[in-house]
């Protein structure tokens, strides 16, 4: 077999999710904070997802293209939006069929195809992999599967096609990320600026963006005896929409837990949730343990969660402006390692840029989901509605063109080792449980 072991589900991975599934429910069991269970949920969650991830990485071997035959050629469907890299662009390709000799296997196989041509998500394609100059053919399936995927490329054709007629470039760069995760056409200098603002979190689609979602359903079916099944299936069509990003079904299924749990009537844990939400994605798809926005998700939530109501607790104190810095504090604190590792800065400047940009960003938001909407409805309605998120755009790039030029609010790293974030992470640990058992006013 050329390609070797294809990773399937198989009954190694169902044993992680029996264990997983059981004792959390054992977990969820306690009522008490304490710091204890606390460090039992990470220490057990992180162990089975480890697990899960290893067993991933046995059976999901890279393929070994110099073991290739010449004239092998490859079908699949493109996955993922671009990434440039220099002239050419990566793709991530979902290859299900190969021909070798005119002998064609069916295959479940991921790869990444770098080329100079320039492809859409969900294009249906064939290429000899094996061929310096990889001659990129469209293919056209007549399978269910191929309808599906080609019924979501037309929708978001029509989504972004709206934002850019109607928006100007730089806006609706900035539109396809805010709503449908694709940063592509974001210019480099935008970037940087949100980077060095601190808000490039601003640019994945995470709890934020479905909050809104979340909202707006609420206020239209506010008379609705069942909210949970429609929230259900609106979070389903936008995580089709947009695809795979773990910020984004995380989001979505801590949001759907809360829902669930208070339809029926049932007590939850913001804890439990985050753990069996960190778990369960692991064991479903354990190339996020790859993901840099996957942990940057899981670490901002986790701060929310953990370290936020200890700042709360210590202060006393807590408004609408204090929240947000509380909150910024909280991620800056917890995200420190991983922006200085992987962006080789951190940006101090997000407690002003936070308390600046977000309620702007929420109306942004707002009149972006809503025009996307009306954009599926009829085009140009959307696009009259577009108009008015303009300021809003205006605003957000002048605040962070301002705060990005202010560079004594970045610290800047040459180099973070990687024991430097198991270290900074095993203290912040161990920091987090002797503050859960302090009360205020203990001497």
């Amino acid at each position: 077999m050329y390609l070797g072991q294809f990773y399937i589900i198989n009954q190694y991975i169902l044993l992680t999710i029996i264990p997983t599934l059981l004792i959390s429910g054992v977990i969820i069991s306690f009522k008490k904070r304490k710091a204890f269970f606390i460090l039992l949920n990470f220490l057990f969650f992180f162990a089975i997802s480890l697990i899960s991830f290893n067993i991933y990485t046995l059976q999901n071997q890279p393929i070994a293209f110099k073991n290739l035959p010449e004239d092998i050629k490859m079908e699949g469907r493109v996955s993922s939006h671009p990434k440039k890299w220099g002239k050419e662009y990566i793709y991530e390709v979902s290859i299900n069929k190969i021909f070798v000799k005119g002998n064609e296997t069916k295959i479940d196989k991921k790869i990444e195809l770098k080329t100079r041509s320039k492809l859409k998500r969900d294009d249906f394609i064939s290429f000899f992999p094996k061929k310096e100059e990889k001659k990129i053919n469209k293919v056209y399936p007549k399978n269910f599967s191929a309808k599906i995927f080609s019924f979501r490329s037309k929708i978001y054709g029509i989504l972004k096609n709206t934002y850019y007629n109607y928006l100007g470039f730089k806006h609706a760069s900035l539109a396809e990320a805010f709503v449908l995760g694709n940063r592509l056409n974001i210019s480099q200098n935008i970037l940087n600026n949100f980077k060095k603002a601190g808000i490039f979190h601003l640019l994945a689609i995470s709890g934020l963006h479905l909050s809104i979602l979340i909202f707006l359903f609420l206020k239209i079916f506010n008379k609705a005896k069942n909210i949970f099944m429609p929230i259900f299936f609106s979070l389903l069509i936008f995580n089709f929409i947009v695809g795979i990003k773990a910020s984004l079904i995380r989001a979505s299924m801590m949001i759907l837990i809360v829902l669930l749990s208070r339809k029926e009537g049932r007590e939850y844990r913001s804890e439990n949730i985050f753990f069996i939400s960190f778990s369960f994605l692991l064991i479903a798809n354990p190339g996020f343990f790859h993901d840099l926005g996957f942990w940057l998700s899981f670490v901002s939530m986790g701060a929310i969660i953990f370290i936020y109501p200890l700042i709360y607790r210590l202060i006393g104190k807590n408004n609408y402006i204090l929240r947000l810095l509380f909150i910024s504090v909280s991620i800056i604190i917890a995200t420190l390692p991983l922006n200085a590792y992987f962006f080789k800065l951190v940006p101090f400047s997000s407690l002003v840029s936070n308390i600046c940009v977000m309620p702007a960003f929420y109306m942004l938001l707002v009149l972006l989901i809503f025009s996307s909407a009306l954009t599926i409805i009829w085009p140009p309605l959307g696009g009259m509605a577009l108009n008015l998120s303009k300021p809003f755009f205006i605003y957000t790039l002048k605040v962070t063109e301002f705060l990005g030029k202010m560079d004594f609010l970045t610290l800047y790293f040459e180099n973070f080792p990687v024991k430097m974030i198991t270290i900074y992470y095993i203290l912040l640990l161990f920091l987090l449980l002797l503050l859960y058992k302090y009360k205020p006013g203990d001497k």
